[in-house]
């Protein structure tokens, strides 16, 4: 079955399933408008002050009497492009459908906001559904494919890339921000876009200058993401030491990381007075996720550690178990590499060590941030660069291992498939436990405000992929069998 199975063909429904099931940021939401909110300041006013509209998003950050957006700034300079594209077809708009348009979002409160206009609000709405299809449908397939061909280095077997691939974008939460637009998912996009060109292509000069500076833009995107890109860089540097390049050379492609976080340094100088001067230092609304001590940073709390494991809205282990057999994937490729010595098994320990750290990393930070409980985001979102490195090393090759992997697979495969039309099973069990007030098992789907019972729903929703199935899988088949 899977030979017949391309990626090509999995990156089209990853694309078209991002249409029609549910993206719940597709038309903004209080992050993804404080970063459209600067992208608009940019290329409307030169400047980068939010004024005219901060009352689009409470994160927004407040010094000396003007207001600047609450999110580190890189998701917002790729995002100009984007905003121009929107710009350009609001302009080309018939009048009669601006206004049609106007006053439906009006009705919705969201152009005015305690008596203020904000004139941009329609174009900015297309620039996020714009970020939406780009790092979002079309990122969720990219990703997908980058995934593959990781675990085709790492494994050297075609058909476990693919289903490393598969699993990857849908028995995780990756399923739900692959369909989504938030800065994490942007931000992984890229670290996974670095350690393909770092990591796994040949090192070659032009794809080291640009994984360099993917893993730069990264930490541009999502303040985080600086020293998992920084990881990365490093052990890209060994990588190029093994290989005999010169010092000098290693230290010229690692400028291309430099880079975009010294633009970054620079933004934060003219906003707020100083390179490691954040946003979050000067968020307005002090009550919010990063404003105590450095991003919100403290020592471990016992109950994100638990919350890391078993927290119905967010827990690795509740929603996607498999992920936890990673140590065995690392430990057997630690082995080969024991057993062979060669080239080929030092170049895939470098990556199992550079997983390994992001991995450690990634927890560190998960568990010593708060939780906010009215987040809409689903699952452990302060987690997700570890993700994709998880997946690639959870693949069982020892053959004890493969029953249990492909049940807990399975299961990851349901609960993040009913998550994506928001019927979170394990928070209703979770409450049903505790005797808490039972969330109602509601399922809204293709961005329509309609909600549906459960049954109704779920049929809907499996209705649609049995169609898309049938469309991009089965019928190529079939037509490829009658034509033999």
């Amino acid at each position: 079955m899977w030979r017949k199975i391309n990626t090509a063909q999995v990156m089209i429904y990853i694309v078209l399933s991002g249409f029609l099931f549910r993206s719940p940021t597709l038309y903004g939401g209080n992050m993804q408008n404080a970063v459209i909110d600067l992208t608009t300041s940019i290329v409307e006013f030169g400047r980068f002050d939010i004024n005219p509209y901060y009352f689009n998003s409470p994160d927004i950050a407040l010094k000396d009497g003007n207001y600047y957006s609450g999110m580190a700034p890189g998701s917002s300079i790729v995002a100009i492009p984007l905003y121009v594209i929107a710009k350009a077809i609001w302009s080309i708009t018939p009048n009669s459908i601006q206004q049609r348009i106007d006053r439906k979002v009006e009705g919705k409160g969201l152009i005015t906001y305690s008596s203020k206009v904000n004139p941009y609000y329609s174009r900015q709405t297309l620039a996020s559904a714009l970020m939406s299809l780009v790092f979002g449908y079309l990122g969720g397939a990219l990703a997908f494919w980058l995934v593959t061909r990781i675990a085709l280095f790492v494994s050297g077997d075609k058909i476990i890339a693919l289903q490393t691939g598969i699993v990857y974008c849908f028995a995780t939460v990756m399923i739900f921000y692959h369909n989504s637009y938030y800065t994490q998912s942007i931000a992984t996009l890229f670290l996974l876009i670095a350690a393909y060109l770092l990591l796994v292509k040949p090192p070659q000069i032009l794809s080291l200058i640009c994984g360099m500076f993917f893993s730069g833009l990264s930490g541009t995107i999502d303040y985080p993401f600086l020293v998992y890109g920084g990881i990365l860089t490093s052990f890209a540097m060994i990588r190029l030491w093994r290989n005999g390049q010169q010092g000098g050379r290693i230290i010229a492609v690692a400028i291309a990381y430099i880079m975009p976080v010294l633009a970054m340094f620079a933004y934060h100088w003219a906003c707020f007075g100083g390179p490691l001067k954040t946003p979050y230092g000067y968020r307005a609304a002090q009550n919010i996720l990063h404003t105590k001590g450095f991003l919100g940073i403290s020592l471990f709390r016992p109950d994100r550690i638990f919350a890391f494991f078993f927290n119905p809205y967010e827990g690795s282990l509740t929603l996607m178990p498999f992920l936890f057999l990673f140590p065995f994937g690392a430990w057997f490729i630690y082995k080969k590499y024991r057993q062979e010595r060669n080239y080929e098994s030092e170049e895939r320990l470098i990556f199992v060590l550079c997983s390994m750290s992001i991995i450690f990393l990634a927890f560190c930070y998960f568990v010593s941030v708060p939780w906010i409980s009215y987040m809409t985001a689903y699952g452990p979102r302060f987690f997700l660069a570890a993700i994709p490195f998880m997946t690639i090393l959870a693949y069982p090759y020892d053959q004890r291992l493969r029953i249990p992997f492909w049940i807990l697979v399975g299961y990851s495969l349901i609960v993040n498939q009913l998550n994506m039309v928001t019927l979170n099973l394990p928070k209703y069990i979770y409450e049903s436990v505790t005797q808490q007030p039972v969330s109602p098992l509601s399922v809204m789907l293709f961005q329509v405000k309609k909600t549906f019972p459960p049954l109704t729903g779920i049929t809907i929703l499996f209705t649609l992929q049995i169609i898309l199935i049938t469309a991009i899988f089965i019928m190529p088949a079939m037509l490829r069998k009658k034509q033999k």
